[in-house]
């Protein structure tokens, strides 16, 4: 980048040379310190100008459109950057649409005259511009970013030195303009994924290596009853429900070996209210590949565990009330074979759940009343999901009737379901004898 001066007489260095080459230090110094890209072009242009009597100009090229957008041009006639603000590029589109266009650098001697101004021509002519010079300025993949263009007031084209500097003011142009489009990309792709974080329906929590709260995005904040910027800083333990610290803790030490996992835990609002969550959690790590956190997707689950322990309960209330209820109970298969018995209904027919578990309702009903159990049973293993009641006799060890009482065999049958509840009257065992007696089924002890 250093312009290489020639020796004076004396063996003296150009005094110009020297504050050119200084000037292009601090212009580096500014554009590392993060100046706008406005002010460093502006300075490197007036760098230029400072060496001669031209007029320097950036264009910016829009890769998109295939436009030239003004950069920097702090002395060109403002009507004339107007006028050429935009324009498209081409083989024929002035000393910078042409540059831009090739990639390579276009001497325009005298404006008035040549071809590739046919179109610009009366915007600087009446400005005094009669000739251009204009070189690409690339990225260090050979990209075009833009022009740098020298005007001056009579015919001419450039010097030696004079394409010197030009040669140092793209190469300071092109570290300006890729630092800005760097730092451009980067604001743009941290919107877009901050953006995706504030939108999720899913609350989204960083953690340093010592478990405090470095960014929630806004649904974590609405979870736990905070604002986002009130949970920075604070420890995971303090959101924490007292039960699942140390589980918490262990999950911790395994982020910090930098492994991956889901689980549940439960925690607390602000209000004390229970909040349980599905935690799927990785860990970050810097650039030297150390774990330097970890990041946390929780997922609300608060109404499915209150379903479940509500659910819960209810099963265990059904379970004793099923145990202790006074009436036989039983739940059976389709082929009517008992899957589970209550206490009553072993009583009533004076055999064991293991022993009923052997064999079916079908095999313990009386002989007299099989066919109607049997039309009965079918309708609601296949087809009927509304409960009946059936009046039946079975046969109990060693061979008594439970008779056909005042109260009835009841059944439920749901849809999709393949088991069916069935419960008997306390009053089943009165012993009918008016019926011939029946042997039990075979398999059963007398």
């Amino acid at each position: 980048m250093e312009t290489k001066p020639k020796p004076e007489v004396g063996g003296r260095w150009s005094i110009e040379r020297e504050a050119f080459n200084l000037e292009q230090i601090h212009i580096l110094e500014r554009i590392a310190v993060g100046a706008p890209l406005k002010e460093v072009l502006e300075r490197i242009v007036l760098l230029i100008e400072q060496q001669g009597d031209g007029l320097g100009s950036i264009l910016l090229l829009d890769r998109e459109q295939g436009r030239v957008v003004h950069g920097a041009a702090p002395n060109l006639p403002g009507e004339f950057s107007r006028a050429i603000e935009g324009a498209h590029i081409g083989p024929q589109a002035g000393s910078c649409g042409t540059a831009a266009y090739r990639g390579e650098r276009v001497i325009v001697r005298d404006i008035e005259t040549h071809p590739y101004w046919k179109d610009y021509r009366q915007f600087a002519l009446p400005h005094g511009l009669r000739a251009c010079w204009s070189s690409p300025i690339f990225s260090p993949a050979r990209e075009v970013l833009g022009t740098f263009a020298v005007y001056y007031p009579e015919p001419r084209e450039p010097k030696e030195d004079e394409l010197h500097w030009v040669d140092s003011a793209t190469h300071l142009a092109a570290i300006a303009i890729m630092k800005n489009q760097g730092e451009l990309a980067l604001r743009r792709s941290e919107a877009r994924y901050r953006q995706i974080l504030e939108t999720t329906h899913e609350g989204v929590i960083s953690l340093d290596i010592d478990a405090k709260v470095k960014f929630a995005n806004r649904r974590a904040g609405e979870m736990l009853g905070y604002g986002s910027s009130e949970l920075l800083g604070r420890n995971v333990s303090e959101l924490l429900d007292p039960s699942e610290r140390r589980k918490v803790e262990a999950m911790l030490a395994r982020r910090r070996r930098g492994m991956s996992d889901q689980y549940e835990v439960h925690m607390r609002t602000r209000e004390g209210r229970d909040l349980w969550v599905i935690i799927a959690s990785s860990a970050v790590v810097d650039e030297s590949g150390e774990v330097a956190g970890m990041l946390g997707m929780l997922t609300d689950i608060t109404h499915r565990k209150q379903t479940e322990i509500v659910l819960g309960r209810s099963e265990a209330e059904l379970r004793t009330m099923f145990e202790s209820a006074a009436i036989g109970m039983a739940l059976v298969d389709p082929i009517t074979r008992p899957v589970k018995c209550n206490p009553a209904l072993e009583k009533f027919l004076a055999y064991s759940a293991a022993e009923l578990g052997q064999t079916t309702l079908l095999e313990l009903t009386h002989s007299d009343d099989c066919s109607r159990f049997w039309r009965k049973s079918a309708c609601w293993t296949w087809v009927n999901t509304i409960p009946f009641k059936l009046k039946l006799a079975f046969i109990r060890r060693p061979g008594n009737m439970l008779g056909r009482g005042s109260r009835s065999l009841r059944s439920a049958c749901r849809t999709g379901q393949r088991r069916t509840p069935w419960l008997w009257s306390r009053t089943f065992a009165r012993a009918r004898g008016s019926r011939k007696k029946s042997a039990p089924p075979s398999g059963f002890a007398r």
